[in-house]
C-alpha cells in the first residue's frame, strides 16, 4: 500500500524545529520527514512512520514547511513557478501527489486547505480519507471522502451527517517511543486518580482512598502499560485503519448508519 499523509504544523513549532536543526537546510528531502515526525504535535502525525516500519510505502508531507517543501521541489522538479503565489502550498502539494500517486491519501491539514486541494486534484486516489481530531465543525463537508476518522463519536456523527461515505472512531494510538523514553524515570506518585474530588462527598472519598491503599499498584501499573502498548499502540491503530479501508460498508449499512447518526444518534 502506498500511503501519503498531508498535514500542517503550527508555525511556531516549525520555527523552533529548524532553529534547533540547522543541518536540515542542506539535508535531502527523505531526511526531513523523519525529523518532522519526531516533533509531531499529535500522535496521528506519526502514522506514516508506523506504516513504513510495517513494510508499506508511506510519505509524510508537511504542507506549510517551507524548508522541506522547497527541498522536494529542488530534487524532483526542473522548475516550480506557482501560478498563484498565494496558493504555492496547494500547488506544490498537487505536484507531489502527481509524482507519488498514492493509493491512500490521508488529509489532516486544516479544512480550508483540504477544500482547495480537492478542487484541483486531478487523479483521485483509491482511498481518500480525512482525520479530524478537533471538535467537530458543524459546517464541514465530507462528501468527497471515502472515510472520515475521528477519536470521538461526535466527530463521526458530524461526518455522517455531512456526507461522508464512511465514518469511524479511531484513536490516534500510543507511540512506543514515549514509553521507551520515560522507562527509567523514577516513580514520584503512588496513585494517579483521574476524576473529581469533592470534600463534601466524604463517604466516596474514603472509598477511593481505601482502594488506593489496598491495590497492588505496581502490578496494576505494569498490566496497564502492557495493555496500552499492545491494544492501543500506533501499530494496532494502523492495523485497524487498514481493516477499515479493506472493508467499506455496504450501501445498506452505510445508509442505516447515516440515519442513526442523523436522527437517533443526536445528543
Amino acid at each position: 500500500m502506498k500511503f501519503c499523509q498531508i498535514i500542517a504544523y503550527p508555525d511556531a513549532l516549525l520555527n523552533s524545529l529548524h532553529a534547533a536543526r540547522p543541518h536540515l537546510m542542506d539535508a535531502p528531502f527523505k531526511e526531513h520527514a523523519l525529523e518532522l515526525a519526531i516533533e509531531a504535535p499529535v500522535a496521528a502525525d506519526l502514522w506514516t512512520t508506523t506504516l513504513a516500519d510495517s513494510g508499506h510505502e508511506a510519505q509524510l508531507i508537511v504542507a506549510n514547511d517551507v524548508v522541506s517543501q522547497c527541498k522536494w521541489a529542488a530534487e524532483k522538479l526542473e522548475a516550480f513557478k506557482p501560478r498563484n503565489k498565494a496558493e504555492w502550498m496547494c500547488e506544490l502539494v498537487l505536484e507531489q501527489l502527481r509524482k507519488v500517486k498514492p493509493d491512500v491519501l490521508c488529509l489532516t491539514a486544516p479544512i480550508s486547505f483540504q477544500q482547495r486541494l480537492l478542487e484541483h486534484l486531478k487523479h483521485r486516489p483509491r482511498h481518500l480519507i480525512a482525520w479530524t481530531g478537533a471538535a467537530p465543525l458543524a459546517k464541514a463537508e465530507w462528501k468527497d471522502f471515502d472515510l472520515v476518522i475521528a477519536p470521538h463519536e461526535a466527530g463521526v456523527r458530524n461526518a455522517w451527517k455531512n456526507g461522508a461515505r464512511d465514518a469511524r472512531v479511531l484513536r490516534p494510538g500510543f507511540p512506543r517511543a514515549v514509553a521507551e523514553a520515560v522507562f527509567q524515570e523514577p516513580i514520584v506518585y503512588d496513585v494517579a486518580y483521574v476524576g473529581s474530588w469533592n470534600p463534601a462527598e466524604e463517604k466516596r472519598n474514603k472509598r477511593i482512598a481505601a482502594l488506593a491503599k489496598a491495590a497492588q499498584r505496581t502490578t496494576i501499573a505494569k498490566a496497564g502499560q502492557e495493555r496500552c502498548l499492545t491494544e492501543h499502540s500506533l501499530e494496532a491503530r494502523m492495523k485497524e485503519l487498514i481493516t477499515m479501508l479493506e472493508n467499506p460498508p455496504s450501501k445498506f449499512s452505510g445508509l442505516m448508519r447515516r440515519v442513526w447518526h442523523g436522527t437517533l444518534g443526536q445528543g
